[in-house]
């Protein structure tokens, strides 16, 4: 078998996976699988087969394998803007209406008038241009017609990033794909609240946790105006373990920079300890360590798929290799771990049985 690196180039009317292998220093691109796609309608909507397209996805992975090729990755692409709603238990809410579809007539007009949000204002936060299709327009769209599906809607996902989810189980925007939704702020690179508010007024469904004292300096403000937002302020450590009981997830969370990157947070180890699920920011980067059974958000739009995703976990292997993995982070092994350096380097010479 040869490693390739697998795309899926999805059209409005075709698709095909093509397998990108490096040969004698060039680039080499072979198709190895083509089929149809376009619209139907279906509950008076123009919409995509969307499970007829994830099966061809599938399809595609097998003649890439019949032909001999074991993909290293695999990347989907589709079209932009258009998008499929997930309810708590991850199951699809409604149809994946496609973008050619009408009901975006006259929505532009709506959220001026019933929302105030002028184009002017809405093209200097996301800076995409004015199309009718745009995702902001399909979703003002849904909510007039099935508010209900938006109520019960828990989880958004791009098209390609639902069929990735399919393949991979982790519920994830890619960054350049979520910005055609002109939802994303051109500045902040991250969705814009200020218009997601506008468009569903969401409901808090979870309680945070925040231990340990506030900083000099640091303003939490914002912060305290949220009810499911809790502040312990400083915890005694013999009391840490009750606390972490009562949590589902334990969240790992650093905000990027020269200080972040070097740093080795107690709580990860404390939180691994547990056994407990994790999630955690890129940095500081000692979490790659234990990204076989980490969640590790790369980029703000994988934070709350994936704490969705922590919090239905159902893997006891996952669970005990933290245990594990927090027993190797103990004192009394870190302890060990630094005689055994000390002695082979010279600096102890007692064996580190003794």
């Amino acid at each position: 078998m040869q490693t390739c690196t697998l795309a899926v180039d999805i059209g409005a009317s075709s698709g095909r996976h093509i397998a990108g292998t490096v040969q004698n220093g060039k680039i080499t691109l072979q198709e190895v699988y083509r089929f149809e796609n376009g619209v139907h309608r279906e509950n008076g909507h123009l919409c995509w087969d969307i499970d007829t397209l994830a099966k061809e996805v599938v399809n595609g992975l097998k003649a890439a394998h019949d032909a001999g090729f074991a993909p290293a990755t695999i990347g989907i692409d589709t079209w932009a803007v258009d998008f499929v709603l997930l309810d708590a238990d991850n199951k699809r809410i409604g149809d994946a209406v496609a973008y050619r579809d009408e009901r975006t007539e006259g929505i532009r007009e709506a959220l001026e008038k019933e929302y105030g949000l002028t184009f002017a204002d809405h093209y200097a936060r996301t800076g995409i241009q004015y199309q009718p299709f745009n995702t902001v327009y399909q979703l003002m769209a849904l909510k007039k017609e099935h508010p209900e599906q938006l109520a019960a809607a828990k989880t958004f996902l791009m098209v390609p990033d639902y069929l990735n989810y399919l393949l991979c189980g982790v519920p994830a925007n890619e960054y350049t794909n979520a910005s055609t939704t002109a939802l994303v702020g051109a500045d902040s690179r991250d969705w814009d609240d200020a218009l997601i508010e506008k468009l569903a007024k969401s409901r808090p469904n979870a309680t945070i946790f925040l231990i340990g004292r506030t900083l000099p300096g640091v303003d939490l403000t914002n912060l305290k105006q949220y009810p499911n937002i809790v502040f312990h302020g400083l915890v005694p450590q013999p009391e840490l373990p009750a606390y972490l009981a009562q949590m589902d997830v334990c969240l790992n969370v650093f905000r990027a920079g020269a200080l972040s990157k070097d740093v080795s947070p107690l709580k990860f180890y404390e939180y691994l300890a547990t056994g407990k699920p994790i999630v955690s920011t890129r940095e500081p980067l000692q979490v790659e360590d234990f990204k076989d059974v980490v969640y590790i958000a790369r980029n703000p739009e994988m934070f709350l798929p994936l704490c969705d995703a922590a919090a239905k976990e159902n893997r006891p292997a996952w669970t005990e290799k933290r245990l594990a993995y927090g027993a190797q982070c103990s004192w009394t092994e870190r302890v060990h771990q630094m005689e055994e350096v000390l002695y082979k380097k010279g600096v102890l010479h007692e064996s580190a049985e003794e």
